[in-house]
């Protein structure tokens, strides 16, 4: 009897700490469900702080590259500007020299009507000295 008490009392035993065993494993495994379950949130949070993160660098992004193409069509607009002026100048000076020509020709045009109209009174001098003579 004693043998059997002494068994039974060990099976107590041994049931009391197996339970006590498996209480302690659910707890263990309880808390490491919830540290699974804390790191989840945590990296959820993290991921969406993350895409907000990359969704305004994203939009400053997009913002940065408006900007930069707005510049691009200024610069362009600037350059065909500048096109154009030179254009102007450049037009202006040709005017300035044919004008420039035009009176170099005019003033020559008039020497040499100057010079032919000497030449016509010249020759009407000698003409009408010519027929003094032979009236005389």
């Amino acid at each position: 009897m004693v043998s059997e008490a002494k068994r039974k009392e060990h099976e107590l035993a041994q049931a009391e700490y197996n339970k006590k065993f498996v209480d302690r494993r659910n707890l263990d495994l309880e808390e490491a469900k919830q540290e699974v379950k804390d790191t989840l949130e945590r990296q959820q949070a993290q991921l969406q702080e993350d895409q907000a993160l990359i969704a305004g660098m994203q939009e400053m992004q997009f913002s940065e590259h408006e900007k930069m193409l707005a510049l691009r069509h200024e610069i362009a607009s600037a350059h065909r500007a500048e096109e154009e002026a030179r254009k102007r100048v450049a037009n202006l000076r040709l005017r300035e020299a044919v004008r420039a020509m035009l009176d170099s020709l005019k003033e020559k045009q008039r020497r040499v009507s100057m010079v032919q109209n000497e030449d016509g009174l010249e020759q009407a001098v000698r003409e009408k000295t010519l027929a003094g003579l032979r009236a005389s």
